[in-house]
């Protein structure tokens, strides 16, 4: 009796406290992003897949690091809700099965493009071949990115036809020089329009609220756009440099050099992903290019790059522009412990300077290798015990990575030199989704990314969820790490030995290995 006045006490006490005194009596919820929608046809889905961000790493990279939340579809009838900690996030969608939507499609715009929401908004949505609805309260958001990745689509079209046009793939024909001047002043014309167009576009959309959200949206989108046109330079020079570098260095100099970024650069004050991006880029193209002038193929060094941003850019854009360099440049090339730790030291943004320590802590000499179980060209499942006592050279790569290539035959050098060493065995893990695809590369003896002398790994398919790519934390192609044979890391990512002072480099921390196993 006296137990059940008590809790009728504690009931009254907590009552009166939250009528009259606002006391919440659970902990607050985070806000939910919430979608309702429904697909419209003769279609038959059971399921729909979204990956989403919940922190600035993986925003960075939402294919790779997103997460992936699966939802029901009932009668053509399905319902998303996200919650997030996050003031602002990203999200895409996957594709549907049984639908045969394309890339140019409305709903492949949300496939092949993130779209940055807000955790409070409630919209309703409309899927079909040929369409996607949003509408709501908070639809505007969504719709002006989707009518900006409408017009950059025609854009690219417009690229892709000044390409063809200059015939820049007949390398024989016409004067190399003027064709790539030519392609690459029709190329910025078109980006220059299209910052224009997408200007109209974003101002004629209604922003009664989520400033954040549409300051972000649009500095994702400009950088998107000077990103992408710096990133085809630069691709352009490193594969067909003997044809056309001197008209790509005489044009970046004349237009991109002196790029003027400052009004935005003074008005930024988001958490956007593709300007810091640009940002980094367009710092690093600028040493790249005036290394090129001295006819040098040496790229900038990270340390090198560093001191540039931090000349650049103070405070916070410091911390998210140095923190897109390293996780662009971490994924393919050697950067030592020493860089991870200065780079730490300098940022103020504590959530990027934990994440920082967390990736070296990740590549760190020393740490356990993964425990792996993958199939080999024989079909058979290969593990480290397999290989106790031997040093593992693990080569990351896919079908269709020029990079993986050049790499491959830059290896061949450092694999001659441990010929006759069977302590020294290199795995070649290739991490395409399809096992057919796989098998057809690895069977064609000029596939040039691989051999026979190596020990041929697939990775399984499903390369995002894969968890040798998770615990290495592998977000780019080519990757290498040298193991030892007690199965410890020994390097992540060594420089490439495409110089004979790398090559040598290389083999130093093969020998350095051997020596720690007893090989």
């Amino acid at each position: 009796m006296m137990e059940a006045i008590k809790y009728r006490i504690i009931y009254a006490f907590l009552w009166y406290a939250v009528v009259f005194y606002g006391i919440p009596c659970t902990a607050q919820s985070n806000e939910s992003l919430k979608i309702n929608g429904k697909i419209t046809g003769n279609y038959i889905v059971d399921s729909m897949e979204i990956s989403y961000t919940t922190n600035f790493e993986e925003q960075h990279n939402i294919f790779m690091r997103g997460r992936s939340k699966s939802f029901r579809v009932s009668e053509n009838q399905f319902q998303v809700e996200i919650d997030s900690e996050d003031s602002l996030f990203y999200i895409k969608f996957h594709n549907i099965k049984n639908m045969g939507l394309r890339e140019n499609s409305v709903y492949g715009r949300l496939v092949y493009f993130p779209v940055v929401v807000a955790p409070h908004m409630q919209l309703e949505m409309e899927v079909n071949q040929d369409s996607v609805i949003f509408s709501g309260k908070d639809a505007a958001l969504i719709n002006c990115q989707l009518e900006l990745r409408r017009i950059e689509q025609i854009a690219n079209r417009k690229i892709r036809e000044s390409y063809d046009k200059n015939k820049l793939f007949q390398m024989k024909q016409g004067n190399p020089y003027d064709k790539m001047w030519c392609y690459l002043e029709e190329y910025h014309a078109i980006n220059q329009q299209l910052l224009a167009e997408g200007s109209m576009v974003f101002n004629s959309f209604s922003k009664k609220s989520d400033e954040k959200a549409w300051q972000q949206l649009w500095y994702d989108w400009v950088g998107n756009l000077k990103y992408n046109q710096i990133t085809k330079m630069h691709f352009f020079h490193t594969m067909y440099a003997k044809k056309y570098r001197n008209a790509i260095e005489d044009f970046y100099k004349k237009f991109l050099l002196v790029e003027d970024d400052l009004d935005m650069i003074v008005k930024y004050t988001t958490k956007s992903i593709m300007f810091p991006r640009y940002l980094y880029l367009k710092s690093y193209a600028d040493l790249f290019f005036s290394l090129a002038e001295f006819d040098t193929e040496l790229e900038p060094s990270f340390d090198t790059l560093l001191d540039l941003l931090s000349g650049r850019y103070k405070g916070e854009l410091f911390d998210q522009v140095a923190f897109s360099a390293l996780l662009q440049q971490a994924g393919n090339k050697y950067i030592d412990e020493n860089t991870y730790l200065k780079l730490a030291s300098q940022m103020g943004n504590s959530e990027i300077k934990r994440t920082v320590e967390e990736m070296l802590a990740r590549k760190s000499k020393y740490r356990k290798g993964y425990d792996f179980a993958l199939e080999d060209s024989e079909g058979q499942i290969r593990t480290p015990q397999d290989f106790k006592g031997k040093v593992l050279i693990m080569d990351f790569w896919y079908t269709g990575c020029h990079a993986c290539k050049g790499l491959y035959k830059a290896m061949k050098p450092v694999k001659s030199a441990f010929a006759t060493n069977s302590n020294v065995v290199v795995l070649s893990v290739c991490v395409d989704k399809s096992r057919e695809r796989w098998y057809q590369t690895i069977s064609d003896p000029n596939n040039g990314y691989t051999d026979s002398t190596n020990i041929n790994l697939w990775i399984g398919g499903d390369t995002k969820h894969s968890p040798i790519i998770r615990y290495y934390d592998i977000f780019s192609y080519p990757t290498i790490i040298v193991l030892n044979g007690n199965n410890e890391i020994m390097a992540f990512n060594p420089k490439d030995p495409y110089t004979e002072i790398d090559r040598n480099a290389f083999i130093s921390i093969i020998d350095q290995a051997l020596k720690k196993a007893g090989g």
